[in-house]
This record gives C-alpha cells, structure tokens and sequence, in this order.
C-alpha cells in the first residue's frame, strides 16, 4: 500500500537477495506479493517475487516465504 511504501523501515522490509544477474547490488524491492488464505493474522504465508519474465533473467524471482509478521505492513 501507498502508507507501507512511504515508511522507510516499512519499505525496506521488502528489499530482498536476488542474484546478481538480476540487479549488481544484489538487491531488489519486491512489492508483489501473495497471500496464501485470508485469514490469520500475522501467521498467514505471504510469498514476496520479482516478475523479469520478460527481462534480462527470463525468470521469475522468489524474495521470501514465510509468516507476514515477518514482513509487516502498515495496516499489521
């Protein structure tokens, strides 16, 4: 969301490890995510991923798997 992005520490929670060949700093800000179920609060899986399908890589990047608590947003 627009409030997450705004809020620096917020923002580079979703700053994640991606090869080299994707970005030199072996860096990346993933904003796309999805969620696994609706409900469940801070436990439910969120899966974070970097789309170059169409760029340089021809793949697609996963940042992170695992409980949104651990990626919190500005609404958790």
């Amino acid at each position: 969301s627009e409030p997450t992005m705004k809020d620096p520490k917020l923002k580079a929670m979703r700053v994640f490890n991606v090869s080299t060949d994707l970005d030199v700093t072996g860096m990346k800000l993933m904003v796309a995510h999805a969620k696994i179920q609706m409900r469940g609060g801070g436990q439910i899986p969120r899966v974070y991923f970097y789309d170059d399908t169409k760029g340089a890589t021809k793949k697609m990047h996963i940042g992170f798997i695992g409980p949104h608590f651990l990626v919190p947003s500005s609404s958790f």
